[in-house]
């Protein structure tokens, strides 16, 4: 009896934790990125981190609209395509879950060409150096600290003002929010423009993820990889399309030599 009432307790904890939870704060923030160097201009992009009594996500809201709205109009062709794509220039498929399947994990989802797929992660440990330094951003004052995660070293202010641990992409673990981040290397950027409490019924999860494939981390960056540096092979081989790209000249494309000294980023190495 003992130990089905253990079972019937762990069951209903893992129960509660995977149920999707109102959102109660919402922070959005600005960033950029230069996602090919060199000779990339840094891509805008708008962020949201909605976070709950346990759990929080991080996600792209242009994208979420931008998916909506061609959902709404299946049938429109490439003219609708093209307009929603207009009405929404910079977006990112990125989502992450934090503490979820359970506590201390988190989880990642991204597309890659129009194929989905997701990884399951305990949560970086990061050390985290702090830094006798102090900024004001979104009208809180902040200190700063410094540390690394997944090969990146970042620079951020927090503020112990707002006493909850987590922060734009994987960087959290600090005694208060993180509302400004940039990498040691001047690729990325995050600032906070809005801390809010909510009370609308939003739900902290991700969206759009019921298709997705399951996969470790390694086995997507090594897909990512082959996508950017060699998206022939990645259409081939993983979204089943033999594809053909052709220079200027009309001759088929030799990536390896168009991509010699040419580096795409990531915010994870």
């Amino acid at each position: 009896m003992k130990k089905y009432l253990i079972l019937l307790l762990v069951f209903m904890c893992t129960a509660m934790l995977n149920a999707q939870e109102n959102v109660k704060y919402r922070i959005s923030y600005k960033s950029s990125g230069i996602l090919r160097s060199p000779g990339n201009k840094a891509k805008p992009v708008g962020w949201i981190l909605d976070i709950g009594d346990k759990t929080a996500t991080f996600y792209c809201p242009a994208q979420r609209l931008k998916t909506k709205a061609l959902r709404d109009n299946p049938d429109g062709g490439l003219a609708a395509v093209y307009k929603v794509r207009d009405q929404y220039p910079n977006t990112e498929n990125l989502q992450l879950l934090w503490n979820a399947p359970e506590q201390g994990k988190y989880t990642y989802a991204n597309k890659l060409m129009i194929k989905s797929f997701s990884y399951k992660e305990e949560l970086p440990k990061i050390k985290w150096q702090l830094v006798d330094s102090t900024a004001t951003v979104c009208e809180y004052e902040c200190q700063m600290a410094i540390g690394t995660v997944q090969g990146r070293t970042w620079k951020v202010y927090y503020t112990t003002d707002v006493p909850l641990s987590y922060g734009p992409w994987l960087l959290g673990g600090l005694p208060g929010l993180v509302l400004k981040a940039e990498d040691s290397e001047h690729l990325f950027t995050f600032e906070a423009i809005g801390v809010e409490n909510v009370d609308d019924g939003s739900k902290v999860e991700l969206f759009d993820t019921e298709k997705a494939i399951d996969c470790k981390r390694e086995k997507y960056q090594e897909l990512r990889k082959m996508m950017y540096y060699n998206p022939e092979e990645f259409s081939s081989a993983i979204i089943g399309i033999e594809s053909k790209a052709f220079d200027e000249k009309g001759k088929p494309m030799n990536y390896e030599e168009r991509l010699k000294g040419v580096t795409f980023n990531f915010l994870d190495k």
